[in-house]
């Protein structure tokens, strides 16, 4: 098993957002209101969040993130997807809601491996959404506590997720399984052995889509989780810095050109 970084446990936060990076997010917008049923929880100039326990996902145009990181958008149109997201909602009336809202928009849709109730169905952002039913009682809004990234080359992928310090719980091939705390998952998968996206022939992206951010409470957090990252042999491409938003983030790619934001902001709302 690999080495992980010396000090990253006690440094490491968890992944508490998934931004995807469209060229308009009010193209898909729709994808997650009315076939989701998510509730948009945020809206900001070029960018949306909605309201989910554990990782919340959010739209944030590639356009503006690339002017402001110095990244190179995309151009590719329509590009492979680059990740699973496990949607927990909160009740079977809202699985059969969003089911029927997934055929009628004509949404690639499949059955669950597992047999159990649920499906997979792919977005218009290149992203496949895994909808299950919540199996806590408690939960009054969906929830995502696993993300799984469609990675090109996994051995590349998986000595960059060691050196980020995440505790990798399996690697059984073809996947690699992490827990980045506070009950999130993350799983590595090639692209290729998950069948329902290798079948449609998209080409690889050639920018960022797709940006995971962790989550820290202070910039003094920020600054030591970047620190063992760096120490551990990842280049920093972005160094922290304050955005006007309120941000105060650094920013860092995988091989697959996932922007990883690395943040903390005073604002409580994400």
């Amino acid at each position: 098993m690999p080495t992980l970084l010396p000090t990253a446990a006690a440094v490491i936060s968890p992944i508490n957002a998934f931004c995807l990076l469209p060229r308009s997010y009010e193209v898909h917008l729709a994808f997650y209101t009315d076939v989701l049923g998510l509730r948009v929880k945020r809206v900001e100039e070029s960018f949306v969040a909605f309201e989910v326990r554990g990782v919340v996902p959010c739209l944030w145009e590639v356009g503006h993130i690339c002017h402001h990181l110095g990244y190179r958008a995309p151009t590719i149109i329509d590009p492979a997807a680059v990740a699973i997201l496990d949607l927990a909602v909160t009740s079977q009336q809202a699985l059969d809601t969003a089911e029927q809202a997934s055929r009628a928009g004509g949404h690639v849709m499949l059955p669950l491996d597992s047999g159990e109730a649920g499906f997979l169905v792919r977005d218009p952002n290149s992203t496949w959404w895994r909808v299950t039913v919540s199996t806590d009682e408690a939960g009054v809004v969906p929830s995502i506590g696993g993300v799984t990234l469609l990675v090109q080359d996994i051995a590349a992928s998986a000595r960059f997720y060691d050196r980020m310090g995440f505790a990798r719980q399996t690697a059984a091939r073809p996947r690699h399984l992490y827990d980045t705390g506070n009950n999130i998952r993350l799983e590595l998968l090639p692209r290729a052995s998950f069948t329902a996206e290798h079948a449609l022939h998209r080409p690889a992206p050639n920018g960022p889509i797709a940006m995971p951010a962790i989550g820290c409470r202070s910039v003094s957090d920020v600054e030591r989780v970047v620190k063992a990252l760096a120490d551990g042999g990842l280049p920093i491409d972005v160094a922290q810095r304050m955005h006007a938003w309120g941000f105060q983030a650094a920013y860092l790619t995988d091989p697959d050109f996932n922007i990883w934001e690395v943040y903390t902001t005073e604002r409580p709302d994400i």
